[in-house]
């Protein structure tokens, strides 16, 4: 019995096998390490900046010599972010200028590239609080 008991399990699992193997698909996968290559040179280009393509300066199976630009970038949001920080930093050296000379009670002098319009509002500005503090003395030496 026991060995009738085998033999029918064998023949189970057996049929359970190719029944299965029918109806339930397996793909295929294998994971390696490699190279790809061709039998011609092909180049992935990868940048290192995101950005907007403005002109591809190629044509497809056009070659490219050592030199070529190919591409350009749409620079048009850099350059606005650029004169931002350009502009912000003016306005942070003549603050750092006219603080300077409120501490030090010395003339204010600004650096080369701090524009006039900035020159003058940070120049107001120095003169409020000095004529503020004038006011506060001449206040306090009243009392």
């Amino acid at each position: 019995m026991s060995r009738l008991y085998i033999i029918g399990l064998i023949f189970f699992i057996l049929c359970t096998s190719i029944l299965w193997s029918t109806i339930y698909k397996i793909e295929d996968v294998v994971k390696s390490n490699g190279i790809v290559s061709t039998k011609t040179e092909i180049i992935v280009i990868k940048s290192s900046k995101d950005g907007i393509i403005k002109n591809l300066n190629f044509k497809k199976n056009e070659a490219i010599k050592k030199g070529d630009v190919f591409l350009s970038y749409d620079v048009s949001e850099e350059t606005l972010l650029l004169n931002k920080l350009e502009d912000r930093q003016n306005f942070l050296l003549a603050e750092n200028s006219r603080l300077n000379a409120e501490i030090n009670k010395t003339k204010l002098i600004f650096s080369e590239q701090v524009p006039e319009f900035v020159r003058l509002k940070e120049k107001a500005v120095l003169d409020s609080i000095i004529s503020e503090e004038k006011e506060k003395r001449i206040y306090f030496k009243n009392e």
